[in-house]
């Protein structure tokens, strides 16, 4: 169970809709370019923190990526369960202590973006 590319690559795609319909009021193209290229570094960032930090690493954090002349706080949490799951997750036996979910947060200027990963613990 996961996240797929294409449902990646389409909440990516109507977050930037939504992104360009609020900046395109203003008309700026520039300010909408670079929204759309600083949201991939931190989209990139987050994706890296979930999927391909190794196990040893995943533990609650925070720390500051500096790319560019753009400062992106990173921020992790560990914890066991799998409350992700809502009501579902009453159905899954020992959710507690089988499965460890994992959020990301990563902020920048004005803006954030949060992502969870439920992944199960090898006995």
């Amino acid at each position: 169970m996961g996240i797929s590319y294409a449902e990646v690559l389409i909440a990516l795609v109507l977050t930037l809709l939504a992104g360009l319909l609020l900046l395109g009021a203003s008309g700026d193209a520039q300010t909408i370019h670079t929204y759309v290229k600083e949201r991939n570094v931190a989209s990139s960032i987050m994706y890296e923190q979930l999927y391909n930090a190794p196990w040893y690493s995943e533990t609650a954090t925070s720390f500051v990526v500096h790319s560019g002349n753009v400062d992106y706080g990173v921020t992790r949490s560990v914890s066991l369960g799998c409350s992700s799951f809502g009501a579902s997750a009453q159905q899954i036996p020992n959710c507690e202590s089988n499965f460890k979910e994992t959020t990301v947060t990563v902020h920048w200027k004005d803006y954030s973006i949060t992502g969870t990963r439920v992944s199960r613990l090898l006995p």
